[in-house]
C-alpha cells in the first residue's frame, strides 16, 4: 500500500487594487489605474480613472462621447454611449460604491426637447429601471413627467412650457440630467 500526501498551495492575491479608494490609501493621486473589483475573481480588471481629492475619491467610467455633438433639426439621430467597461464590470463597481451618478447634459435652443405642440415627445433617452426603457424626463424632473426641472421649480422661461428647450428663444440653455441610480447604459435619441 502506497500513501501519497499532496499539498496544494494557492496564492490568491489580486495584482490590482479593488477600488480607487484603495489606491488613495496607498498614497496614489488622481490618474488611471487598473481596478479589479472582485479581487482575483472571474471579472477582469479594467482601466479606470480615479479622481482623488482630499475628502472624496471618485471612480470615473469613461465613454466614447465626451465632446459636444451637434444634432441637426429634422434629422432623426441617436447617440449611443459606449463605456470603457462592460456591464458586468460596471454593476460590480456600482455594488461596492457608496454613491453612483451618471449624467447627461443637453445644450439647446429652439429644440423642443420634451414635447411637440401636440404633446408627443421628440427626444428621449433609453435606460431603466429595466433594460431598454424609453425615458422622456430631463434635468432633475420626475420619471414619466415629460418635463425638465424648471417646470417642477416653476422657473421655466415660458411658464406655459415644461422645459426651457421648448421655448422658441435664441438663447442657449443647458439641461443637466444627473441620475443617481444606474438604469443601464444610456442611449439618447432626438
Amino acid at each position: 500500500m502506497l500513501l501519497m500526501v499532496v499539498n496544494l498551495y494557492f496564492l490568491s492575491s489580486a495584482i490590482y487594487e479593488q477600488s480607487c479608494e484603495a489606491y488613495k490609501h496607498r498614497g496614489n493621486t488622481s490618474g488611471y489605474y487598473y481596478i479589479d473589483v472582485d479581487g482575483s475573481g472571474p471579472i477582469n480588471p479594467q482601466l479606470i480613472f480615479c479622481n482623488v481629492t482630499e475628502d472624496k475619491t471618485w471612480t470615473v467610467i469613461q465613454h466614447n462621447n465626451t465632446e459636444l455633438t451637434k444634432i441637426q433639426p429634422s434629422i432623426e439621430r441617436s447617440q449611443h454611449f459606449e463605456y470603457t467597461v462592460n456591464e458586468e464590470q460596471l454593476l460590480a463597481i456600482i455594488s461596492q460604491s457608496e454613491y453612483c451618478e451618471q449624467e447627461l447634459a443637453y445644450h439647446c435652443r429652439k429644440s423642443r426637447l420634451p414635447n411637440t405642440p401636440d404633446g408627443a415627445p421628440l427626444s428621449w433617452w433609453v435606460g431603466g429601471p429595466g433594460a431598454g426603457q424609453r425615458q422622456t424626463y430631463w434635468g432633475g424632473a420626475l420619471p414619466g413627467s415629460q418635463q425638465c426641472a424648471c417646470s417642477l421649480q416653476e422657473n421655466c422661461v415660458d411658464h406655459k412650457l415644461h422645459c426651457n428647450c421648448d421655448a422658441d428663444h435664441t438663447a442657449w440653455y443647458c439641461i443637466h440630467s444627473p441620475a443617481t441610480k444606474y438604469y443601464g447604459l444610456m442611449t439618447l435619441a432626438c
